[in-house]
C-alpha cells in the first residue's frame, strides 16, 4: 500500500512539472512583436466593428485599445483603429 501512495505521488508530481514546463513554452511561443499584435487586433477589429455609424471611430478604438491590452501591449495612438 505504501509503494502505491509513492508511485502515486511520483505520478502525479511528474504530470504537474510537465503541466508547467509546457506552459512555460506556449507563453513563449505567444509573444509577439507589437506590429504583430497590432496587426492581430486590426484584423479583428475591422471584422467585429462597423466601419460606419454615428460614434465608429470610438467604438474601433476602444475595441483596438482593448485587444492591445489583452496582448500586454499599450497602444501608442488610439486614433490608429
Amino acid at each position: 500500500m505504501l509503494m502505491s501512495c509513492r508511485l502515486l505521488s511520483l505520478t502525479s508530481a511528474s504530470i504537474a512539472v510537465a503541466a508547467i514546463v509546457a506552459s512555460g513554452s506556449a507563453f513563449a511561443a505567444k509573444k509577439m512583436t507589437y506590429e504583430q499584435a497590432y496587426s492581430a487586433c486590426k484584423t479583428e477589429v475591422d471584422t467585429r466593428v462597423p466601419k460606419s455609424g454615428a460614434d465608429y471611430e470610438i467604438q474601433r478604438a476602444t475595441a483596438g485599445g482593448a485587444c492591445m491590452k489583452k496582448l500586454g501591449f499599450k497602444l501608442k495612438n488610439p486614433s490608429e483603429f
